[in-house]
């Protein structure tokens, strides 16, 4: 997983259990990626955000979407998707705040 959600070169959205790809049209942006970035997840229709970093306006724009963010998380794809499934990432909410979540999988 890469540190700066905004500046990645593609996203991994799992469905299932398949994977799609998602180039991220944003990361080339002077300004404003993290934003673009987080647009870019809603109009994939996704449900949750799970990132190294995610910025304070990034973060805001999905919040108002409903879509929940996991900050501050590393390690491989497949190990990841495991902890989210099983409920075991935290969720951020606000600034910096973070609650455990049970997911409905």
């Amino acid at each position: 997983m890469v540190h700066h959600s905004g500046r990645c070169c593609f996203f991994l959205i799992a469905e299932g259990d398949r994977i799609r790809v998602v180039e991220n049209t944003a990361r080339d942006a002077s300004e404003g990626a993290g934003i673009k970035a987080a647009q870019l997840m809603i109009d994939n229709g996704v449900e949750a955000v799970i990132t190294g970093s995610l910025g304070p306006k990034a973060s805001k724009v999905l919040e108002e979407a409903g879509v929940r963010s996991y900050v501050g998380v590393s390690g491989n794809i497949k190990d990841v998707l495991e902890r989210y499934r099983e409920g075991r990432l935290e969720t951020s909410s606000g600034a910096g705040s973070a609650e455990k979540v049970q997911q409905e999988n």
